[in-house]
């Protein structure tokens, strides 16, 4: 999926996520960059208070959210709550993603404990300035 052509799908049913409760649709990721076309698309969200409330129904909502973009778009889509303020670490064939606020562990392949943790003392270190690009590059 090209840029452009996301953007655009996404314009056409700007009506119909509002109705659900959706106040904003963005992408982030390597489509959003322009990078080469991925095989998914990552989109965060903004959710009003309309959109449901937390627990089971919010997960199911969610989910139905998920499916619809991934048929509008046409491929797998990835969606994420906003605020969503991940820190990506990667190196060779390993990888590890930490939460920012707090900071957190939440998935890692290949790193060792040892170097996890030495990971996680630096996003900590540098967590105002991950923040702040985080902020800058969503525009927020």
């Amino acid at each position: 999926m090209e840029r452009e052509q996301a953007i655009a799908a996404l314009r056409a049913h700007e009506e119909e996520f509002r109705a659900a409760g959706v106040l904003s649709v963005s992408l982030f990721g390597s489509v959003a960059r322009g990078e080469n076309p991925a095989h998914d698309v990552d989109v965060v969200v903004r959710l009003g208070d309309s959109f449901s409330e937390r627990g089971l129904d919010y997960i199911s909502r969610l989910d139905d959210l998920e499916q619809r973009l991934s048929g509008i778009l046409g491929c797998k889509v990835d969606v994420v709550e906003e605020p969503v303020r991940k820190q990506h670490v990667r190196r060779d064939n390993m990888a590890a993603k930490f939460w920012l606020e707090p900071v957190a562990l939440e998935r890692a392949g290949g790193f060792s404990r040892v170097e996890l943790n030495a990971i996680a003392r630096l996003v900590q270190a540098h967590r105002e300035r991950f923040l702040k690009g985080w902020y800058e590059f969503f525009g927020r």
